[in-house]
């Protein structure tokens, strides 16, 4: 063989070798940034659980503490509205006080509304 056969063979040898020596690193770098990628979103969806068990706990606590209102609240908005009646009843047979008696009625219809839409959310205690 002569000489210039040789020198192209031997560099062939030597490009088909860096060659796969590229390609090896390149397919380690992607596999790599494939199980990166895959502990970040294990770790993710570890806090995300995480977070959701902390918040199903929180819930389930939440009916074992004091309700916000009690009974006693429901029943001392029903005496307000009783007593805004009783006052736009007297303002009545005053002349002059209509809008006294406007703003009574409608500051007791508001009680009321709101009296009722707690009543369902109140749990039943003693009244002190």
């Amino acid at each position: 063989m002569q000489t210039h056969y040789l020198i192209i063979a031997a560099c062939s040898a030597l490009g088909l070798l860096l060659m796969a020596y590229f390609i090896r690193n390149a397919i380690l770098r992607a596999f790599a940034r494939i199980a990166a990628r895959h502990a970040t979103e294990l770790k993710e969806y570890r806090e995300r659980i995480a977070a959701l068990t902390n918040d199903i706990i929180h819930l389930s606590r939440l009916p074992q503490t004091d309700p916000m209102l009690t009974w006693a609240d429901y029943q001392t908005l029903l005496q307000a509205q009783s007593t805004l009646i009783l006052a736009q009843l007297t303002w009545r047979a005053m002349p002059g006080t209509e809008s006294t008696q406007l703003k009574a009625e409608k500051q007791a219809h508001k009680i009321l509304e709101l009296a009722n839409r707690i009543s369902n959310t109140v749990e039943q205690g003693a009244v002190s």
